[in-house]
């Protein structure tokens, strides 16, 4: 369902996750991905765990011994039983968080009873601030636990940006509010359906696509006036707003923004866009 709506946004990130010089292998329950020449071990795709995991600094395979150096995007995604998990500081990279970390995809997104990422202390890149996981820099928002029971939470001043997926598939959060610093976020509220607030930032300029899919609690957004664009089914099943005001500085509205809006009976549009009529009515339900 999400993740074949997904695929087309994130296909760009899953260059590299099956590798032919990656020995593909199975260690103490989880997916590996084994590099001989670099001896690195990544966490692969679609591992599903009961309960609480530490992931190991170091595999062993055969007489071969593999420093964990990387999680990849898909690794834990909608593996619904993990509770908690431990990440150790030999990881460098949670797929392209340290490469570029707007387009970086949370691989634990929708796992439903995740409550916490704890860090292990030394790691040079990653941070853990009261079981929400950021950059070392605390920089990058990378991932809010999909199972944390929380309602509301105030993204801390100083981030500038949040990984893609970040909050996907909480479904306890009910308000989110963003510091000025924030200028990127990406995808990041799918699947929240008990999400009814949102302040956004100013000075964003984009609501890319997916960002506020099936938030179908959503009832009142106010869109910035710096906001340039809206993504395609950026409000995909937001069924509960029930009038959207987009600023001048909108010029994009992307294909199927507005559609399963059951609710959404006033669109105001203050600017000029620069979209094809049928797109836009694309856009809107029937």
């Amino acid at each position: 369902s999400f993740l074949l709506a997904l695929s087309a946004t994130v296909g760009v990130f899953a260059q590299g996750m099956f590798d032919d010089d990656a020995i593909d292998v199975v260690i103490d329950g989880l997916n590996y991905m084994l590099y001989e020449d670099k001896g690195e071990a990544i966490v692969a795709g679609y591992n599903c765990w009961d309960g609480e995991l530490t992931i190991p600094s170091e595999v062993s395979n055969g007489d071969k011994t593999y420093s964990v150096g990387g999680i990849n995007w898909a690794a834990f995604n909608e593996c619904e039983t993990l509770t908690r998990v431990v990440i150790p500081k030999s990881i460098h990279y949670i797929w392209s968080v340290s490469v570029n970390a707007v387009e970086a995809k949370n691989p634990f997104a929708y796992c439903t009873s995740l409550e916490s990422i704890e860090v292990e202390t030394g790691s040079p890149l990653f941070r853990s601030v009261d079981g929400v996981l950021f950059d070392a820099e605390q920089k990058t928002l990378c991932c809010f636990p999909a199972g944390r029971q929380q309602t509301t939470y105030t993204v801390p001043d100083g981030v500038e940006s949040l990984a893609f997926s970040v909050f996907s598939g909480n479904t306890y959060l009910e308000s989110v509010y963003f510091p000025s610093s924030v200028s990127f976020i990406s995808s990041v509220f799918d699947g929240c359906t008990n999400l009814k607030t949102v302040q956004l930032p100013e000075g964003l300029e984009h609501i890319t696509a997916l960002t506020f899919w099936n938030c179908k609690s959503l009832a009142t957004i106010d869109i910035p006036a710096t906001v340039k664009s809206i993504g395609e089914h950026a409000f995909w099943g937001c069924s509960s707003l029930t009038s959207l005001d987009l600023p001048a500085s909108v010029t994009q509205v992307g294909s199927g923004a507005f559609s399963e809006c059951s609710s959404l009976s006033k669109l105001i549009i203050r600017g000029v866009l620069n979209t094809q009529y049928d797109n836009l009515r694309n856009t809107l339900n029937d």
